[in-house]
């Protein structure tokens, strides 16, 4: 039986420049295991062309006045093979050329709009190490072209699953090799681990629930306690407004922790301590008491 796919990946990218260093960097610690980068298609230029693009498009925006999020400049597409596999230059260059063709014309599009912002980069991997991945294109494809165009479809799902099914067909036709008939190699010599039994993922999850809401109620607790210091100090200093702002904080936090299973009896009566201090200064209604909850 052989795999549902070769893998995919897509991420968005905010700096294309940012992005060409790092994927043209072999002393990188990510790539350890690269033996070779290759250019593949494109170079510095088209990177910068890809951001200048997207500068363009963002002040268009500024000009305009309008809102909203700032556009990010492009997509990464990531396509792997496993270890074994190892096409040639040329046959990664017209493995993207189909890609790339299948994925215009899916939005579209002319392959003749994807001139200028796609930037490839094949990173050939050490096929004899036990951890890390095989050869892999790195492909940056720019959200605007050289006509201002916004390819808003290169993030969406359907563009992905075209660009997967593209590179199963093209690695076939280029390799003769069918990902429906590759068998997975284990690259590790122990057999896998035995499932952990429900029980144990139950116990587990209730047990870090129940150390997050200690650490919430904790917090809160720590909080109230401030919030009771500032607004004796305010008392102190006459100063109205910021009574009225720390009382009213209380009286937020005093309700949270009063749905709480509170178990540290010190420190609810420390709190409860606070709000009664305040009560005999303050001419509102008296503030809720945690020792109601313990």
């Amino acid at each position: 039986m052989g795999i549902k796919n070769w893998t995919v990946t897509v991420e968005s990218v905010k700096s294309t420049a940012a992005r060409e260093l790092y994927l043209n960097n072999l002393n990188h610690q990510n790539h350890s295991n690269t033996e070779r980068i290759i250019n593949i298609w494109g170079n510095a230029q088209t990177s910068l062309n890809i951001q200048y693009q997207c500068e363009k498009r963002r002040l268009q925006q500024a000009m305009k006045r309008k809102g909203g999020r700032p556009p990010l400049a492009a997509m990464e597409y990531v396509f792997t093979l496993p270890k074994g596999i190892r096409p040639t230059k040329q046959q990664w260059q017209s493995i993207l050329k189909r890609v790339v063709s299948n994925l215009s014309h899916s939005i579209g599009l002319n392959p003749r709009d994807f001139n200028g912002i796609v930037r490839a980069v094949l990173h050939q991997q050490e096929q004899n190490a036990l951890l890390g991945t095989g050869d892999h294109l790195h492909v940056v494809i720019g959200k605007f072209n050289n006509n201002g165009l916004y390819l808003s479809e290169l993030q969406k799902k359907g563009a992905i699953y075209t660009a997967k099914l593209s590179f199963n067909a093209a690695v076939r036709d280029e390799l003769g090799i069918d990902h429906n008939d590759y068998i997975a190699k284990k690259n590790y010599v122990k057999s896998a681990k035995k499932r952990v039994p429900q029980w144990k993922v139950k116990s587990a999850r209730q047990r870090e629930e129940q150390d997050r809401s200690l650490t919430l109620i904790e917090a809160n607790l720590n909080k109230v306690l401030n919030q009771c210091e500032k607004w004796l100090r305010a008392f102190e200093l006459g100063d109205r407004k910021q009574m009225n702002r720390q009382y009213n904080r209380i009286t937020k936090s005093l309700n949270f922790l009063l749905q709480e299973d509170i178990q540290s009896d010190k420190f609810v009566q420390l709190v409860d301590s606070m709000t009664k201090a305040i009560d005999k200064k303050s001419k509102k209604v008296q503030l809720p008491k945690l020792t109601t909850n313990i």
